[in-house]
């Protein structure tokens, strides 16, 4: 488990994931902003978990430093309904630690 160092919630700023495909396609285009610099124009995508797996392709563009699953009791039952799936091939890489046997240790 990797703890994360306190940050000034004053200077964190989000960017909400939602929309029609027309209004999420034109937020990925902020997607190239996200330096993870202070001067940054987000430093958090917030979404819903359905938008996440539906737009997962566009997600794996991007360098993320830590991703916090909100629902992740439906992401594992969706990794272990397919292991062959996107989604399974993942849970299996990166989430799930064979060495550890814990979840969110990668």
């Amino acid at each position: 488990l990797r703890l994360m160092k306190p940050v000034d919630t004053e200077l964190l700023r989000g960017l909400q994931y939602a929309g029609s495909p027309a209004e999420k396609r034109s937020l990925r285009n902020k997607f190239k902003d996200a330096t993870g610099l202070a001067d940054s124009s987000f430093h958090v995508i917030v979404t819903s978990y359905s938008d996440f797996l539906q737009d997962y392709l566009h997600f794996c563009q991007m360098a993320f430093e830590s991703v916090v699953v909100d629902d992740g009791a439906a992401l594992m039952a969706t990794a272990h309904a397919d292991l062959n799936s996107q989604v399974g091939t993942l849970w299996e890489s990166a989430f799930f630690s064979k060495s550890d046997q814990q979840m969110g240790h990668a």
